[in-house]
C-alpha cells in the first residue's frame, strides 16, 4: 500500500488534514503532529515503513526538507532522516523552502514580523494564533474545551523558520516535487511562491488562501492521489 507522511504547519495540529482523507485512495496516511498543542509539546512523528511521500503544509513543508536533506535538530527529524532513501517525492501546500527575508530572498517575511509574533506569545498566545488564523482565512481560531497552545513550542516554530533555508536542499533534491499555492494566500505570498517554486513543479489554486488543505479539501486530495500515482 502506498505511504504518505503529512507534516502540518505552524500554529495548526493533525486536523489539518481532516477535509482531504475521505478523498484519498487506498492509502496509508501517517499524520505528524508538531506539538504546538500538545500539553507537554510532545512532537511525534510516525516513520513510513516502506517507500513513501512526504507532503507538508506551510512550515511542515521546511520541516521535511530540514528532516530530511538538513541537519536533524531533534530525535524526530534524525530518525526520519534514516528513512530518507525511501521518500520517493515531496508536495509542498501552501509551503515554503525559506520563510524568513534576506538579501536574496527580498520576498520573504521580515523579521521584525517574525519578533513581533514571538514577543506577543508571552503575552497573549490565543490573540496571536486568532490573527494567525484570520491572515490564513479562518475566520474564527477556535479550541476545544481543555486544549490549550504550547506556548513554547510555538516559539521554537517561528525561531526554526527565521534560520532554516531549504532552498539549496531542494535544489539538490533528486525526486519529483510539487509545489500548490494560492494567489491568494496572505501568509506565502505569489512572489514568494514564484521566487521558490516558479517552473513546472508549481501548481495555482484559483480563490484559495493559506489552509487550502481545510478549504479546497477535495483538490488537495485529488492533486496528491495524482502525484502517488505518477511517483510511487
Amino acid at each position: 500500500m502506498r505511504t504518505v507522511l503529512m507534516v502540518h504547519g505552524w500554529g495548526l495540529a493533525p486536523g489539518l488534514w481532516r477535509p482531504m482523507l475521505g478523498h484519498m485512495g487506498p492509502v496509508e496516511l501517517l499524520r505528524a503532529d508538531l506539538g504546538f498543542f500538545h500539553p507537554h509539546g510532545q512532537v511525534t512523528v510516525p516513520l513510513p515503513e516502506g517507500d513513501w511521500l512526504g507532503v507538508g503544509h506551510s512550515m511542515g513543508g521546511l520541516w521535511l526538507l530540514q528532516a530530511l536533506l538538513g541537519e536533524a535538530e531533534t530525535p524526530q527529524m534524525a530518525a526520519l532522516a534514516r528513512c530518507k532513501e525511501r521518500c520517493r517525492g515531496l508536495v509542498f501546500i501552501n509551503g515554503f523552502s525559506r520563510f524568513h527575508q534576506g538579501a536574496d530572498f527580498p520576498h520573504g517575511v521580515g523579521a521584525r514580523v517574525i519578533g513581533r509574533m514571538r514577543k506577543q506569545l508571552t503575552v497573549d498566545a490565543m490573540q496571536v494564533l486568532r490573527d494567525f488564523g484570520s491572515r490564513s482565512g479562518l475566520p474564527v481560531m477556535g479550541l476545544p474545551p481543555g486544549v490549550k497552545p504550547h506556548v513554547a513550542r510555538l516559539d521554537e516554530g517561528l525561531a526554526a523558520i527565521s534560520r532554516w533555508d531549504g532552498r539549496a536542499i531542494l535544489q539538490g533534491w533528486s525526486h519529483p516535487f510539487l509545489a500548490i499555492a494560492s494567489r491568494e494566500d496572505a501568509i506565502v505570498s505569489a512572489a514568494m511562491s514564484e521566487q521558490m517554486f516558479g517552473g513546472s513543479a508549481l501548481q495555482w489554486i484559483e480563490g484559495g488562501s493559506h489552509l487550502l488543505p481545510l478549504t479546497h479539501g477535495q483538490q488537495m486530495a485529488a492533486a496528491l492521489q495524482q502525484s502517488l500515482e505518477s511517483w510511487l
